[in-house]
């Protein structure tokens, strides 16, 4: 299938507020963040022991009380100039010279009961598994293989890596998990409920916590429940023993960590001629998101990525993104793929007709080897039909 006629299948960004549950029975409860009410007492450095993170990021605070971090150009790869939203398809994606596949892991356990999960490691719902599964099967159903993998340290990235991995036939693939990787650090307000914690602050205090750019929750102190789970976690024992264990993030501090790794191991590879997946987390892939595009602020916020939706990102020789850009202007409110858009470039893998006939392809193989274990079948040489095959 030509990459033109996948362009319709954008991630959706869409600014939702979703109605939460209260505190599900077994999640923290009985703990509050220290938030002084109207504004913020002055915040605490962002790293246990008193320790500033630097990472290229300074922060200031506003009047209305917003611990904010500065400007974070530093990060950003070189942005091309966008093309028109009316440009022709075709054109701009023959400037595709390298590819990049990423995908947000399956539900968790905290996403489920709309809980702040951060670096919580819960574990997937049985939803969840079944997105990663479904996501493994939507990568093979395209044909795509992969050199290197990477997610983060966190057991709902790892495990949906695993499920997904398995589905699409290439457990043996190089899986690099890195902490850089991990879902942005909610502060104090991990393992709470959102809906709980919007009733108590107010909507407007909340929502600048969650889709601010620049702007850091309460900090996790040394009583919060969950320290001890991150503290005296082995994966995390280099940041512990240096003073550089995050306490609270921003999603501009979450882009430190994230885009030098990008710079650091992931760009070297896509340059090489690997071919990389990356799965993340909602805010660790924002954050790149961002700085790979130059989406503003105002269009990070409004970016929803969806659970174990796996997407392309065409990249030139420059590793740049190319496509034709969706408007939020000229959207249609009645149907939100059409008013989404906010400048992303990438493009959804998933076609349906494609991963029935993988599933179905899947079945013939095993069906007919089990029969005749001596003989692998026709049907195990080739799993992808030729017209789901992406080319690019």
């Amino acid at each position: 299938m030509a990459p033109g006629n996948l362009l319709h299948r954008r991630l959706l960004l869409v600014c939702t507020v979703a109605s939460c549950p209260a505190l599900a029975p077994g999640f923290v409860s009985g703990w509050a963040p220290s938030v002084p009410r109207g504004r913020f007492a002055r915040q605490r450095s962002l790293v246990a022991g008193g320790s500033q993170f630097t990472g290229g990021v300074e922060h200031r605070q506003d009047g209305g009380g917003f611990v904010h971090s500065a400007n974070d150009t530093t990060l950003r790869v070189p942005w091309l100039p966008r093309p028109s939203q009316f440009s022709n398809p075709d054109e701009v994606m023959a400037q595709a010279k390298h590819s990049l596949v990423m995908m947000r892991h399956g539900e968790s356990a905290f996403n489920k009961h709309h809980v702040f999960t951060g670096w919580c490691d819960v574990p997937l719902t049985a939803v969840g598994r079944q997105e990663a599964r479904e996501a493994g099967e939507i990568l093979g159903a395209r044909g795509l293989e992969f050199d290197v993998v990477f997610c983060s340290v966190l057991q709902r990235s790892t495990v949906t890596c695993s499920l997904a991995l398995e589905a699409c036939g290439q457990t043996w693939v190089d899986v690099r998990p890195r902490w850089q990787l991990n879902e942005r650090h909610y502060g104090a307000l991990q393992g709470l409920s959102k809906a709980r914690i919007e009733e108590e602050y107010g909507s407007d205090l909340v929502s600048g916590w969650r889709q601010g750019y620049h702007v850091r929750p309460p900090p996790m102190g040394h009583d919060h429940p969950h320290w001890a789970l991150m503290a005296q976690d082995r994966r995390y024992r280099d940041l512990v023993d240096t003073d550089t264990i995050p306490v609270t993030e921003s999603l501009a501090d979450t882009a430190v960590r994230v885009m030098e790794l990008w710079h650091g191991e992931i760009a070297p590879l896509i340059a090489e001629g690997k071919r990389v997946l990356v799965i993340a987390h909602r805010n660790s892939l924002r954050a790149l998101i961002r700085n790979l595009e130059g989406l503003s602020d105002e269009q990070v916020a409004q970016m929803t990525i969806p659970t174990g939706a796996p997407f392309v990102y065409p990249l030139e020789e420059h590793l740049r993104p190319v496509g034709v850009p969706l408007s939020c202007e000229n959207g249609n409110n009645d149907d939100p793929e059409k008013s989404a858009g906010c400048g992303f470039q990438g493009i959804f893998l998933s076609d349906d007709q494609c991963e029935k006939s993988y599933r179905r392809t899947i079945a013939q193989c095993l069906s007919d080897w089990d029969e005749d274990p001596a003989h692998p079948p026709e049907a195990c040489l080739n799993l992808t039909p030729d017209e789901c095959v992406l080319d690019f």
